[in-house]
């Protein structure tokens, strides 16, 4: 229960986050990197782990999204070794990390898992 609520408050700030953000731009992989790298069970760790959940719940739910970013996560593949595999890759690309960060997590999702 605690985890769900965790998760739900994740989501809630995250999106909220963005909310105010839009209107100037979207995140790139430096401000997301900033937030991967926060200690477990901070607001910074939270964030990160809900943008990248909602970039995933878009790409999987959106018609015809999945058709130009073709990514296939396995069944049993858990939002921990996810936010690893976007966490990795932003780190060994520092040379791409101004890039909007939904567009990053989508290539790491691709460089492992895509179709």
């Amino acid at each position: 229960m605690r985890r769900e609520a965790g998760l739900f408050l994740a989501l809630f700030v995250s999106l909220t986050m963005i909310a105010n953000k839009a209107s100037a731009s979207f995140y790139d992989g430096n401000e997301l990197i900033k937030y991967c790298r926060a200690d477990d069970a901070t607001a910074g760790s939270w964030f990160c782990m809900g943008y990248i959940a909602s970039v995933i719940d878009v790409v999987e739910s959106s018609t015809g999204i999945t058709e130009r970013f073709p990514v296939c996560l396995p069944g049993n593949v858990k939002l921990g070794q996810i936010v690893d595999v976007v966490k990795k890759y932003l780190e060994t690309h520092p040379e791409i990390r101004h890039q909007p960060a939904a567009y990053l997590t989508i290539d790491a999702l691709q460089e492992v898992w895509r179709c």
